[in-house]
């Protein structure tokens, strides 16, 4: 099982499209190994790992059966940060405004991948999008001010997706669970 997959929320192409467009323009000025692709712009709810196709499938359906009560939820952008050492961060993300919702939601998420016996990260929940990795220059990393998208945007569905490590766009996904309504 050399797969891995997540469970998270994709975001609308308006988001993706504007965080490319505000990022590229410190590419060049910052010294991150690796900008993530647009397309695998996204919000982790829970990081599932190598598992089973049995185990994937009993995921989906219980939370097919759970998640059909839930409303779309809207969100916001917030600040950028980073991951790691403030000098020399691994990780360079976009993070959403506190809500409660998507708080609830991540939750009930990680309790149903539990109860599949499946590990799941017991540090605190931190909603971000990952957009680089790897700081790579000899300076110190100096954060640069990027305009965030200022408008609230709706999610509407959780994908469980799949990482192809060697592609670009890296992942996939492979089952579409809609907030609100009973898929079939």
């Amino acid at each position: 099982m050399d797969d891995h997959f997540f469970i998270a929320l994709p975001l609308p192409e308006k988001i993706k499209q504007h965080l490319k467009e505000q990022l590229r323009k410190t590419w060049h000025e910052n010294g991150f190994q690796k900008w993530v692709h647009e397309e695998d712009y996204h919000i982790t709810l829970v990081f599932l790992g190598a598992v089973s196709n049995e185990q994937r499938l009993e995921i989906v359906r219980l939370l097919r059966e759970q998640i059909s009560h839930w409303k779309p939820i809207t969100l916001s952008l917030h600040k950028m940060g980073t991951f790691g050492l403030p000098k020399a961060p691994r990780i360079y993300w976009v993070g959403v405004e506190e809500n409660s919702d998507l708080m609830r939601l991540q939750k009930e998420i990680q309790d149903i991948v539990a109860s599949c016996g499946i590990q799941v990260d017991s540090r605190p929940y931190s909603p971000h999008i990952t957009v680089a990795r790897k700081w790579n220059k000899e300076t110190n990393y100096e954060a640069k001010h990027v305009t965030l998208f200022d408008k609230p945007f709706t999610i509407s569905h959780v994908d469980l997706f799949q990482s192809f490590l060697k592609s670009e766009p890296k992942y996939k996904p492979i089952h579409t669970l809609h907030l609100g309504r009973v898929d079939t």
